[in-house]
């Protein structure tokens, strides 16, 4: 008689999702918990399960069940053997969940800490996957939109690309503009115009492939730690790399999206390439040597060997009145004439002096200016100094006529809060200079025109000193005056508002001013200086709001206070702009819902007390 098999006995304790059980937990994603499972009716079998973090805030889990609900279903469509594969899903149980196949490999940051750089053979094989992946998806219009080294499994199997969690379908035909959510580092340059494209994505496959081959990025960040400037602006670093490689990533690193390569393109050039199919070089070989046959060697008989060493022996012995020193030898008793002093010797103030007097002290002003500008942003890193050294030595050779451009260009980075009125000064004085000069081309200019040049001239000096302060320089009032100043905010603020409920309705009746167009609203704080919110519109109904950071927020946020605004919804600043940032869908846009975004960002992000904060509109 059989004896029936031995049950299991289930845990309690670990989840189910439908007949799959926990097994373990794997670190989670940005919104969704990781498991690996194991199939009750077969235990043999394992797979992966993703489901929503519930560590999640009511108000965000919508946003985040959509985006869940549209991984699935685009993962269900996908049947490739190198895209991790679909197994089953519930998205409307009470956890939501679905199921993909399990991978027992490294992701490709797990096989750099372990192998280090692939070699050229193993590289072209993973390029090849990754490449046959994308040519897939991109046939049926689906952009991954988030190529990392951690979404990109290898295995015994070959390279898998996982995690679809911000892949999306895209219309060639009506593209939109968004926010494009990233890891920093692995964007392409069309990515801060906001336009999802499956050419962004080769891009992307390019970066993720010369890190797999050589170890670093190909791009490098600036002085916040953003690789934006640099991935729009750079050749990329290739070094490490053979010539076939470098062929197969320039085609895809080419900055503009319409003459990149696509998928297919690039898997016919690395069949071109490979070194499976040769180092089948583009080049021609050259033409080997013929190897030369070797000889036996000769035999050196034993009186010669002894001669040979003699002969050693006496070259080693010091001749007399020779001195031996560590790196060679010297006559006894010889010394060394002193150098004489050559013009490359002479101190810079010996210099200075000789160019004041050879230019009747003309010298003696770049000189200064050069003094003053080192002492003041010696709190500043070099790229900055570097091109705020660059923008004030424009300043100066225009004679003030680029101001308003200077200041616009800065403005972008630091936020143009900060420089608004400068920016508008400096337009209305320009122009009116400008104007001059059209008007009085052949004619001596009025008086008031000098005076005007001069107010213009001085305005870039006092955007300069705007500017260094908000990048972290040296504050340009002492101790004592800036706790004046915070104490009179104080007592010009307290008792703005007397309830968060008032708060949020002060933001719904700003925004309804503002309906359908960019806002800009200012909170005049007690505790904070330069906090303010701004958004504008998509096409499609959806809105990008933005919340001021460390580059315009002083003092500076603290990483608790970042971690806040990242747990309200809030990406932290990328792409060189000083803000947090935010992309609410159409149906999320309501007034009453960034409203509510906002005031939980005072109250838990900032953490500004009640009474100490005033909201204010601005027109932009």
């Amino acid at each position: 008689m059989a004896v029936p098999a031995e049950k299991k006995v289930i845990d309690p304790s670990k989840k189910r999702f439908g007949n799959w059980i926990e097994v373990r937990r794997f670190d989670g994603g940005g919104f969704g918990d990781i498991y690996e499972v194991e199939y009750l009716p077969d235990q043999r079998l394992k797979a992966v399960v993703k489901t929503i973090k519930f560590a999640h805030k009511p108000e965000h889990y919508p946003k985040l069940l959509k985006m869940f609900k549209r991984e699935a279903e685009i993962l269900e469509k996908l049947e490739h053997p190198n895209i991790c594969k679909f197994i089953q899903a519930d998205v409307e149980a009470a956890e939501p969940w679905f199921a993909m196949q399990l991978y027992r490999g490294n992701n490709i940051l797990q096989d750099l800490q372990q192998y280090g750089p692939a070699p050229e053979e193993i590289w072209f094989a993973v390029a090849r996957d990754i490449l046959r992946a994308l040519e897939y998806a991109h046939g049926l219009n689906v952009m991954h939109g988030d190529l990392n080294p951690k979404n990109v499994i290898i295995d015994g199997r070959g390279a898998k690309l996982i995690d679809f969690g911000i892949a999306r379908h895209i219309d060639p035909s009506s593209p939109y503009v968004s926010m494009l959510p990233f890891a920093e580092g692995w964007q392409s340059p069309e990515h801060s115009r906001g336009i999802p494209m499956l050419e962004s994505d080769i891009f992307v496959a390019a970066s993720l492939l010369t890190f797999f081959g050589t170890g670093h990025y190909p791009f490098v960040p600036d002085d916040v730690g953003d690789f934006g400037d640099s991935i729009k602006r750079d050749t990329p670093n290739y070094s490490g790399l053979s010539a076939n490689q470098k062929l197969l990533l320039t085609s895809m690193h080419e900055k503009d999206a319409k003459r990149r390569i696509s998928a297919s393109g690039a898997l016919k050039l690395i069949e071109q390439l490979r070194p499976s199919s040769s180092a089948r070089p583009i080049a021609k070989p050259a033409v080997k040597a013929k190897p030369i046959a070797k000889k036996p060697p000769v035999k050196v008989p034993a009186k010669a060997k002894a001669a040979v060493q003699q002969l050693q022996a006496a070259a080693q012995k010091v001749p007399p009145g020779i001195e031996l020193l560590p790196n060679g030898a010297r006559v006894a008793g010889w010394q060394a004439k002193e150098k004489r002093p050559t013009l490359a010797d002479m101190p810079a103030s010996y210099w200075l002096l000789i160019a004041t007097i050879l230019t009747a002290g003309l010298a003696l002003i770049p000189w200064g200016i050069y003094k003053v500008f080192k002492r003041t942003t010696k709190g500043l890193d070099r790229g900055i100094r570097i091109r705020l050294g660059v923008s004030v030595v424009t300043h100066l050779f225009t004679f003030g006529l680029f101001a308003p451009f200077i200041t616009w260009w800065w403005a972008r980075r630091i936020g143009y809060l900060h420089l608004k009125v400068i920016l508008a000064i400096q337009s209305l004085l320009t122009a009116v200079l400008y104007g001059d000069i059209v008007i009085n081309a052949n004619e001596s200019s009025p008086g008031w025109v000098g005076f005007i040049f001069f107010l213009n001239f001085v305005s870039g000096l006092w955007s300069f000193s705007v500017i260094r302060e908000k990048l972290g320089a040296k504050p340009l009032l002492d101790k004592k005056t800036r706790e004046q100043r915070r104490a009179e905010s104080a007592s010009a603020v307290t008792g703005g508002h007397q309830s968060w409920d008032e708060v949020k309705e002060t933001f719904k009746a700003a925004l309804e001013k503002h309906q359908g167009s960019r806002f800009i609203i200012e909170i005049l704080s007690a505790e904070y200086q330069d906090i303010y919110f701004q958004g504008y519109a998509e096409p499609d109904g959806a809105w990008t709001i933005e919340a001021a950071a460390d580059l315009s927020v002083r003092p500076l946020l603290t990483e608790d206070q970042k971690v806040k605004m990242s747990m309200i919804g809030w990406d932290r600043p990328s792409e060189g702009l000083p803000n947090f940032i935010m992309f609410l869908e159409a149906d999320e846009s309501e007034n009453d819902d960034i409203a509510e975004i906002f005031t939980k960002s005072l109250r838990d992000g900032y953490g500004l007390s009640i009474t100490k904060f005033r909201v204010m509109a601005k027109d932009r």
